[in-house]
């Protein structure tokens, strides 16, 4: 059974969708800021998705880097794939192909197949030293982002 903060939090959840689908984007943004203050971080990536694609706001692709990376250090998978993502492909961020390499890793050891897929496409472009250094960065973030 849900406590009271879950079910206030499932409901701001489902409002800022309802928001968010009726292209009401600047309530959407508002209610997943909201869910995202209570530890939500399927709210940091909707609000993440909103700034790449400048959804109710100007298209900020550093701003959605920024919280792509908060979402993923929480252990949330998509915000793990989708930092993975940014990082392989520079966008908002400088292009960085070991950390890409590191968070498609964390986003596949959380059962994600496509980030899964996406580091091993991203392995076959690394050379020797850069593999070396994706493996034992890796094993690092394993340890700090459990």
């Amino acid at each position: 059974m849900a406590t009271a903060e879950e079910a206030a939090l499932a409901d701001i959840m489902a409002e800022a969708l309802q928001s968010y689908d009726a292209a009401n984007y600047q309530t959407a943004f508002k209610l997943w800021t909201r869910a995202a203050g209570r530890g939500d971080t399927d709210a940091l990536v909707a609000m993440a998705n909103m700034h790449r694609q400048g959804e109710g706001r100007a298209k900020s692709l550093s701003k959605a880097a920024e919280l792509y990376k908060k979402a993923a250090e929480q252990g949330n998978g998509v915000g793990q794939l989708n930092y993975g993502e940014v990082l392989e492909q520079g966008y908002g961020v400088q292009r960085d192909l070991i950390n890409a390499y590191v968070w498609y890793g964390m986003a596949g050891l959380g059962g994600n197949l496509w980030a899964r897929r996406r580091q091993n496409d991203l392995l076959t472009t690394l050379n020797p030293s850069q593999t070396a250094a994706a493996l034992e960065a890796l094993k690092k973030a394993q340890r700090t982002f459990k």
